[in-house]
């Protein structure tokens, strides 16, 4: 198989930006660990309402796993860039447990009407650029689950209601029909719109990277 073909199959060009950004997620990591833990102590200083000492035990759980993952970044770092299957395996583990975390955090700044939920779109977008369509679709429908699974929780007080973070004393916190229906609707039409967007952009972009390649090994046979 001919160079040009190779390049062509394993869209190199795609595998080297997962292979970056695998890392920069850990590097986004700290800025987020110090931020949340900045932002909540200091958010808690002027509404002690909020859940402090959860919050902080969810961001030093953070901090724990940034912290073996950077050690991981570093085992697979001598990898060859065109193996993909470690660094993409990589990618979910850390995208999973970012995930977990986020909806702790969720949960603990008032669930379904945290103002920080809409940070969920952030590994969706990044999903759906660094990884297939297909995982990009199932996070969104992730999102989407956890999101419905705290309603339920909360609606049938398995799980306590907890205040929502910046609160507006004219908007109570209401799980009643038909209102949480169509906050949900709302949030899962914003998710899955995002998420097609971003596939259908990341697809266009490969298929002007095919055809890139195949000029290039076109001019490069052609006689000088």
């Amino acid at each position: 198989m001919s160079l040009g073909h190779q390049l062509i199959k394993e869209q190199l060009f795609f595998r080297k930006e997962l292979r970056e950004r695998a890392y920069w997620f850990i590097k986004l990591r700290w800025i987020v660990i110090t931020g949340g833990f900045l932002g909540s102590w200091t958010i808690f200083f002027f509404d002690p309402k909020l859940p402090i000492f959860p919050l902080t035990i969810v961001i030093l759980a953070t901090l724990l796993y940034n912290i073996i993952f950077f050690f991981i970044w570093l085992r697979l770092k001598p990898f060859e860039f065109y193996k993909v299957r470690p660094i993409a395996i990589f990618a979910h583990t850390q995208i999973t447990f970012d995930l977990i975390a986020f909806f702790f955090i969720i949960y603990f700044t008032g669930g379904i009407y945290s103002p920080i939920l809409i940070f969920a779109i952030f590994h969706i977008i990044l999903a759906g650029i660094l990884l297939s369509p297909v995982s990009c679709f199932i996070y969104a429908a992730i999102v989407l689950l956890a999101s419905g699974g705290m309603i339920v929780l909360q609606k049938t007080a398995l799980f306590p209601l907890q205040p929502i973070l910046f609160q507006n004393t004219l908007s109570p916190y209401n799980l009643e029909f038909p209102g949480i229906v169509f906050l949900f609707l709302t949030i899962a039409a914003f998710i899955m719109i995002s998420a097609f967007l971003i596939t259908s952009i990341k697809s266009s972009l490969r298929t002007k990277g095919r055809e890139l390649l195949k000029i290039s090994r076109d001019l490069n046979r052609s006689p000088s």
